[in-house]
């Protein structure tokens, strides 16, 4: 066979130095500051950046303003390599760098331990929970309830990958509703929780404006339906008629 030339190499994506993603987020961020979008800083998780990478977000996030939304301990194998390289505590960390606090929300949070959603809670970061992600991927059931009982902030999420693919905010939290739903004569105010994380600390999470309540003064969206048209089409009873 005659000699041929060897395949060139795929080259690399050349590193980006912190201080050129830092100045791309504020690239992005005034891109878009007439169109009432909030830009964040997204370090994927803990697993994936440097310690440096993660101490310059929560610096630039103090100086700024701009929230940072992150994953953390979304699954026991995420937990099994905090435990080896945080042998003081991954949330501890976090806290001891400064990025921990109201301006951070973290996904998920599956395997996060009492003592740091206690930390969590006392810093006011943000969890967002994503039920039908951590299903469809086996990752596992955060611990709502704990969270709540710790006086976490939380907020529902669907990380992309709800139940058959529909990104159904509606049924995500009535699937979270019922996952974590009275035992037997159990008395827990779910369906108030699930409204808040839904409707007041989702907000919170993305930088809008508003506590999420229907009250005076808060910003709402209006849905008016017209029911008689709706029965034209057998699709509902009038129960006005």
């Amino acid at each position: 066979m005659p000699n041929q030339a060897p395949k060139a190499m795929k080259s690399r994506p050349a590193r980006i130095s912190i201080e050129a993603m830092l100045k791309s987020v504020d690239a992005c961020a005034q891109a878009v500051a007439d169109r009432g979008l909030d830009v964040q800083y997204g370090p994927t998780g803990v697993q994936w950046c440097s310690d440096a990478l993660l101490a310059a977000i929560a610096q630039a996030s103090a100086d700024s303003n701009r929230r940072v939304h992150m994953h953390l301990l979304e699954t026991r194998y995420q937990r099994d390599w905090a435990d080896r390289h945080y042998p003081n505590g991954i949330v501890r960390h976090l806290a001891d760098i400064g990025l921990l606090g109201p301006r951070l929300t973290l996904a998920h949070c599956v395997w996060a331990r009492d003592d740091e959603l206690d930390l969590i809670a006392e810093s006011g970061t943000t969890i967002a929970v994503n039920t039908s992600s951590n299903l469809t991927l086996r990752s596992g059931i955060a611990p709502l309830r704990r969270m709540l009982d710790a006086g976490c902030r939380v907020a529902l999420g669907l990380d992309g990958s709800a139940l058959d693919q529909d990104d159904d905010a509606i049924r995500e939290m009535r699937l979270t509703r019922l996952l974590h739903a009275d035992r037997g004569f159990e008395d827990w105010n779910g369906d108030e929780a699930m409204l808040r994380s839904a409707l007041g600390h989702g907000r919170h999470c993305i930088g809008a404006p508003g506590s999420g309540m229907l009250a005076i003064g808060e910003p709402a969206d209006w849905l008016l339906l017209d029911l008689d048209a709706m029965q034209k089409y057998c699709l509902v009873d009038n129960p006005l008629s």
